[in-house]
């Protein structure tokens, strides 16, 4: 990695910059449910496959564990949906990763991916909106969703597979937080992080306007790249507006080494360190600490970090 700085300039200061310590990989947006506020603007009518082949999925969890990732996540879309996301989690595990997360809706896990995410040790985390059925429907515009994400997290503590879930408040469930989290915890998932809305794809319609770098949690200059459907690289899931590459033109290592990247990553740690405060999204009801990064198992990727705060639900 060093000789990938000093080939493209960096400062060695500024050589951590380079790395990779989380990989998201958004391999489908197509998604059962239509929900308000999409990041990614998922939905049941958007093809399942886009522009990244099979191959090249598989050939990017072999990228990341050359270059020394050890966590990965697979998400939407719903992950679920998509027919290679056994054999992704298979191919992770025997490429050495550690963390292998897949984030889903729960709503429609088949028997391989539950039998690859227990043999593989993968964990998942779960988009759950509402103890109230209707509340939680009408959010993700899906009549009946609320009744299948209850039993795939039923499922899913059946199973045994490290579970933890993910509300993000809006108008429509702001109030009900907490009620959120005890009904939750009656089901037997105990690791719940709260955020707000984003203001990225979808979620443009419920928040104030805000720019690219404020609808940030301020944490993915640390290591972290998503890719999404088409193959476009950017520093993290949410910064869609920052593109650093596509990986249907470059390797992963090309990516990491590229000074869009580096660009990219300095222009939102500056921004996170000098206007949105040095909030850090591992937060439990005690304590936040600024030094402790996250990872998948307890890393939402809509962090509920913002101007100045540091939420102290946010586990």
């Amino acid at each position: 990695m060093n000789q990938i700085a000093r080939m493209d300039g960096f400062k060695p200061t500024l050589k951590s910059n380079a790395h990779l310590s989380l990989l998201w990989l958004e391999i489908t947006r197509t998604c059962n449910w239509n929900c308000l506020h999409c990041y990614s603007e998922s939905g049941p009518h958007v093809p399942l496959r886009d522009q990244v082949s099979d191959y090249r999925w598989l050939a990017l969890v072999a990228e990341a564990a050359e270059l020394g990732c050890k966590a990965v996540q697979f998400i939407g879309g719903e992950p679920t949906a998509h027919p290679l996301l056994p054999d992704l989690i298979h191919r992770a595990r025997r490429e050495g990763i550690d963390d292998i997360e897949v984030y889903t809706n729960a709503s429609r896990l088949s028997t391989p991916v539950l039998s690859a995410m227990s043999s593989c040790g993968a964990s998942a985390k779960v988009s759950f909106y509402s103890a109230n059925a209707d509340t939680h429907d009408r959010i993700v515009a899906k009549r009946g969703a609320f009744d299948r994400a209850v039993n795939g997290l039923r499922t899913l503590v059946d199973h045994k597979i490290p579970l933890s879930c993910g509300i993000v408040t809006m108008p429509e469930n702001e109030q009900t937080t907490d009620e959120t989290i005890a009904f939750l915890r009656t089901l037997g998932v105990n690791d719940v992080s709260v955020d707000r809305v984003r203001g990225v794809g979808r979620g443009l319609n419920a928040v104030p306007v805000e720019t690219d770098v404020e609808a940030l949690c301020g944490a993915c200059w640390q290591g972290r790249l998503s890719i999404s459907s088409n193959g476009t690289a950017t520093p993290c899931i949410m910064s869609r507006s920052f593109a650093v590459g596509s990986v249907l033109k470059s390797s992963l290592r090309e990516i990491l080494g590229s000074n869009e990247l580096h660009a990219s990553r300095e222009q939102i740690r500056n921004a996170h360190e000098t206007t949105l405060g040095d909030c850090n999204p591992n937060c439990g009801p005690t304590r936040c600490n600024p030094a402790v990064n996250c990872n998948p198992q307890n890393c939402n990727p809509m962090q509920n970090c913002g101007p100045a705060k540091c939420n102290p639900a946010n586990k």
